[in-house]
Formats: C-alpha cells, sequence, structure tokens
C-alpha cells in the first residue's frame, strides 16, 4: 500500500498540473476572447453567459481527449458535461486533484471552490420558461406545433393540440396570410384560456427561400426519377427547352447564368439531389444522383438549394418586412430565416428597432435565429454574440435546408456541436424539422423517428410540423419525452432503478 500511495501521488500531481495550465490557458484566452466581443455594449443579463461562452470557446480550439480519459480513469469528472460552467468545473476538478495529490493548503487556491451551489442551468431554465413558457411537469423539453391553415377555422383542433401538451404554436408566414395568422391567433389564445396554459406564440418570418417560379412540362404526371434530367432557367416564358420534358423556373439569373457543370442543385428540401449536367444559354441542364426510389413529383412553389455556394441576397425580403408588422403586434417570439452572417443579424437587429420604436408598447420581442446554411454554421459563435447583444434570441436547428447545404454525414456532428456551444451561451435551442415526420404524415412512426426524438430531448424545444395526423405526433412526442426525462438530462445519463436489472438467468 505504501508503495502503491507515492506513485497514485504522482499521477495525480501530474493531472492536476495539467489541469492547472489548461484552466489558465482557458481564462486568458477567453478574457481576451470576451473582450473582442465589447463587453460593454453587451445586455447587462447576458454578460455572464457571454463570458462563459467565451471560455467554452477557448477550450474547445484545444483537444483535450487525452486528459479526459485519464480524469475518468482515476474517477473524476472527464469534463464532459462543463458547457454551462466552464471555469467552475475546472477550479472543481483541481480542488479534487489538489485534495487528492496532498498537496499543501497554499496550493489549493480559493477561487478552485467556486462552483455554484445552485445547479447548473439556471439562467438558460429561465429563458428557456421565457420562450416557451412554464417547464411541464414531466418534461425537460417543450414542444412547439405548425399551424396548418384548419386552425385558423377549426377552434376544437387547436383546443385538442393544447390538450395533448403543445406548448407553442408556430405560424409560419411563408404560407396564408395576415388574415388567417389572426384566426389563429385568436384561436390559440382562446385555448390558452379555456385550458389555463400559457401557450406561446411563434412567427416563423420565411426569409429569402429560393423557390421554383414556375414549372413547364409536356407530361401529364410530371414525376422525376433518380437518373433523369430537367431543365432550370430564369426565363419567366417557359417552353420546351433543348427536348427537356420538365422545365423549372427560379427569379435569380445571376446565379443561374453562374452555374458550372458538377455543382449540386437541390430541390424540395433535399428530397431530390442533382447535379449540373451541361450549360446552355438559358439555363442548366440538371441531373439527378439521389433521390427515393419510387420517383417524386414536381411541384412549384417548393424550395430550391444551392450548397456549393452562397447567394447574395437580403436576410429581409420587402415581404419579410411587411409580415413583421403582424409578428410584432401578435407574436411573443419571431424567428428569422436564412442568416447567414453578422450583417444579417445586425440589419434584423436595426428593422425590428425601427418598429419598436414606431411602436414602443411592441417593444421587448423575443427572436430566434434559425440555422440553415454552411456559412450561418460556421458564423455561429459571432452569430450568437451579436443576436444576444439586444435581445434574447434562440438559436433553431432548422435540419432541412442545413441537411441539404452541410450533406447529411456532417449534419449529426453539426446539431451536436450547436447544442454544445448554445449551452454554453445558455440560451435556448429549437430541435426542427421532419420530427415524427412519417407519424405526423402517415400516422404511422419509423424507428429511426423515435431516437432521433431522443437525441432531440436535449433541446429545449422540439418542433412537429403540420400534418394529417398532428395531434397523434403531439401525443407521442410528449410521451417519448417524458419517458426518455426519466433517463437522461441533456448529455448526462440518470440511473433510474431498472426493472431488467431484476432478471437474471436461473
Amino acid at each position: 500500500m505504501t508503495n502503491e500511495q507515492p506513485e497514485l501521488n504522482e499521477i495525480y500531481l501530474k493531472l492536476y498540473e495539467e489541469v492547472a495550465q489548461l484552466r489558465d490557458d482557458v481564462y486568458q484566452e477567453g478574457q481576451a476572447i470576451y473582450a473582442s466581443w465589447q463587453p460593454d455594449t453587451l445586455r447587462a443579463d447576458f454578460k455572464p453567459a457571454a463570458l462563459n461562452f467565451a471560455y467554452y470557446v477557448s477550450l474547445r480550439r484545444r483537444d483535450i481527449r487525452d486528459l479526459q480519459i485519464q480524469l475518468g480513469n482515476v474517477g473524476l469528472s472527464s469534463l464532459g458535461r462543463l458547457e454551462g460552467e466552464v471555469l467552475q468545473t475546472l477550479d472543481l476538478v483541481l480542488y479534487q486533484l489538489g485534495k487528492s495529490a496532498d498537496i499543501t493548503d497554499k496550493l489549493v487556491a480559493p477561487e478552485f471552490l467556486t462552483k455554484s451551489l445552485q445547479g447548473q442551468g439556471s439562467t438558460l431554465d429561465q429563458l428557456t420558461s421565457t420562450f416557451f413558457g412554464p417547464s411541464p411537469a414531466n418534461r425537460y423539453s417543450r414542444i412547439m406545433v405548425t399551424m396548418p391553415h384548419e386552425a385558423s377555422t377549426d377552434p376544437e383542433l387547436v383546443e385538442n393540440m393544447v390538450q395533448d401538451g403543445m406548448n407553442i404554436a408556430r405560424i409560419n408566414c411563408a404560407h396564408d396570410d395576415a388574415t388567417v395568422w389572426g384566426k389563429m391567433v385568436e384561436n390559440i389564445k382562446a385555448a390558452s384560456a379555456k385550458y389555463q396554459q400559457d401557450v406561446k406564440i411563434f412567427t416563423d418570418i420565411a426569409g429569402p427561400k429560393v423557390r421554383i417560379q414556375a414549372m413547364y412540362t409536356s407530361l401529364q404526371n410530371p414525376k422525376l426519377f433518380e437518373g433523369d434530367t430537367f431543365f432550370l432557367t430564369s426565363e419567366t416564358v417557359l417552353k420546351d427547352f433543348y427536348g427537356a420534358e420538365i422545365v423549372l423556373s427560379c427569379p435569380i439569373p445571376d446565379v443561374i447564368q453562374d452555374l458550372q457543370v458538377g455543382e449540386a442543385v437541390s430541390l424540395d428540401d433535399g428530397k431530390i439531389l442533382g447535379k449540373v449536367a451541361k450549360r446552355y444559354p438559358e439555363g442548366v441542364k440538371i441531373q439527378i444522383t439521389q433521390m427515393a426510389v419510387n420517383g417524386k413529383k414536381v411541384k412549384a412553389t417548393k424550395g430550391i438549394n444551392f450548397p456549393d455556394r452562397q447567394l447574395n441576397i437580403p436576410v429581409l425580403t420587402d415581404k419579410d418586412i411587411e409580415d413583421l408588422n403582424f409578428s410584432m403586434a401578435a407574436a411573443d417570439v419571431i424567428g428569422f430565416s436564412f442568416v447567414h452572417n453578422v450583417n444579417d443579424v445586425k440589419e434584423i437587429n436595426r428593422v425590428m428597432a425601427d418598429k419598436e420604436a414606431a411602436s414602443p408598447d411592441q417593444a421587448g420581442k423575443l427572436a430566434t435565429i434559425k440555422l440553415e446554411t454552411v456559412s450561418g454554421f460556421e458564423n455561429l459563435i459571432n452569430i450568437i454574440i451579436e443576436a444576444n447583444r439586444y435581445r434574447p434570441t434562440a438559436i433553431m436547428i432548422a435540419r432541412g435546408d442545413l441537411a441539404v447545404e452541410v450533406g447529411y454525414l456532417r449534419l449529426s456532428v453539426i446539431q451536436e456541436e450547436i447544442l454544445w456551444f448554445c449551452e454554453a451561451a445558455q440560451i435556448p435551442v429549437i430541435w426542427a424539422t421532419q420530427v415524427l415526420e412519417s407519424l405526423v404524415q402517415s400516422g404511422v412512426p419509423s424507428r429511426a423517428e423515435i431516437s432521433d426524438v431522443t437525441m432531440g430531448s436535449r433541446a429545449e424545444c422540439i418542433m412537429l410540423n403540420k400534418g394529417d395526423h398532428i395531434l397523434e405526433g403531439i401525443h407521442l412526442l410528449r410521451q417519448i419525452l417524458e419517458d426518455i426525462d426519466e433517463h437522461q438530462f441533456k448529455k448526462t445519463p440518470l440511473m433510474k432503478q431498472l426493472t431488467i436489472a431484476n432478471f437474471s438467468n436461473e
């Protein structure tokens, strides 16, 4: 025992020195990062979270995987859950290492005991309640539901949504109009009052999503299959271009004329993937490289993406600015789409500030930035800081367009990184797009969808899109979230007593 003790002390001492150096480096660099964000201009209530975020950014510039394994091997925190309190967690690990290494009290600095006793996530929890309503009794994540058109004419449908567990009602401003949205709001508020539920209203500003404007076809049933081709043009007068049976028009001539052979093009949130096969004076011929086995119908108004290039389009269209008038009056939270960089955030803040100045009673609206582009993800850190500089701002992981832009292989890693960085900045996250899609559309869920909800339960809110079976979707989503909350909180497994542990082979 005496021979083993010095060797163990040496291990603890080596780890102590390594963690102490890491803590010092993170502190020094984090302070510099925080200073670069002009903290004097940040909201006072966001400054502590921003400072923690700066420390986390500094930490994630380093590869500490070997250190994590070593810490875990001696029964200490592997630092895998420090997003919410970076320095405090490092301090506690240092304190425990110092005690284990039998370092004199002089080496155990008082700041090593600064870990908050109030528990992690208090700021995040408060913001989550502000954005998405009070915490439900048996689950962490709130449920957001996209309102179908029928929500404007069928109060009972909205009541059933509230009863089944809807916490936030999403109005998609890409569809319908202010008259229909107003009726939706009336029904939402009536159902909320009837069942004494604080249901928040979220309006989703459509943004500059590029869509198919018109279609020409010689086919009675225009359907594309893998290997097929279609013609893409910016021409307003459509015809049979170069023998193409399907011709699609998109109103961005500069981009279409500049497309090069081999560049990727996708339709309908990535359900149809293709590449430019040949260029022509009037446009390009696209060959389908990947899609559903049974093919897919082509429709006008569907979205189109160009993953290999960034489009230089204003973040707010004229329609968006007009739709903001309704949102500022009716919504609790306003979502903004296709944000690429800090300049886009500044423009959103400028327009909102102008409208708040014109109508002071509408000031203080909450915002959400939707991440759905490569550039948006790459600029995530600066977007978080700039967006939260003046008002509380959440992040939505809009996985439809994001998957098209970054590729399905990278999406799984990217959505993880967004969750980590947002928790470090102590801002809420919405997990969106295709959640329980098969169930909502057809009434039958897939196995993969259930696992996806389990992953999404680490976000503060999960969004369901509209569909014929939306009530079944809300009900099942609530059940999954309530069940998983007994086993996991964010990244931390919870050790509930398991019935299976009582079974053994005779």
